[in-house]
């Protein structure tokens, strides 16, 4: 008996990612994305909100708030691909933003969709999702009960699958647990 594409991916997934954790040492400091995905696999597992705990390494800069617009802010993720630059519209509930590390985006067990929650600390939210080495810009809306993130409109590439991801830092607790996640789809130029 043969299981769905979609468990099959699911598998295939998780299987690079614990390999990846197993061979290769985290690099100190670095905010990267996790690792990539076999270039057969595409995204589409789901996410489970989940706690996390609290990372050993030192953290990269905040981003700061825009001075004109303080209810956004722009995270720049590094990448050997390129960078992607995230938008945060956060109607006052976020005081900073930076890249999630790579330890902390494997933390998120991904699941029907392509994006996960997790608390670092009451404060401190991360926000992963499974993407493509060819993005470079997402806006990531949200209020009190939903995440919803936008990938930008790009070209079509041969793209390989890859864990982004960001930390909020909150103005007051939050517990990721009582939020809904949406990852909404990626329109392609032709």
């Amino acid at each position: 008996m043969s299981s769905s594409p979609r468990v099959d991916l699911l598998a295939a997934a998780l299987a690079v990612l614990l390999t990846g954790c197993i061979a290769q040492p985290f690099p100190s400091e670095q905010p990267a994305p996790a690792r990539s995905l076999p270039p057969s696999a595409s995204t589409g597992a789901v996410s489970s909100v989940q706690a996390a705990e609290p990372s050993a390494e030192s953290d990269p800069t905040p981003a700061p708030l825009d001075a004109v617009h303080p209810d956004r802010l722009v995270v720049e993720i590094p990448s050997q691909w390129g960078a992607l630059k995230v938008t945060v519209a956060h109607d006052g509930l976020v005081a900073a933003g930076r890249p999630a590390l790579e330890r902390e985006i494997e933390r998120i067990a991904f699941g029907p969709t392509d994006l996960g929650l997790a608390n670092i600390t009451d404060q401190e939210v991360l926000v992963g999702w499974l993407g493509t080495v060819c993005e470079r810009r997402a806006k990531l809306t949200l209020d009190q009960n939903r995440f919803v993130l936008a990938p930008a409109p790009r070209s079509g590439c041969d793209a390989t699958g890859v864990g982004w991801g960001v930390v909020l830092t909150m103005r007051r607790p939050f517990d990721v647990r009582s939020v809904t996640a949406v990852q909404l789809p990626t329109t392609i130029l032709h």
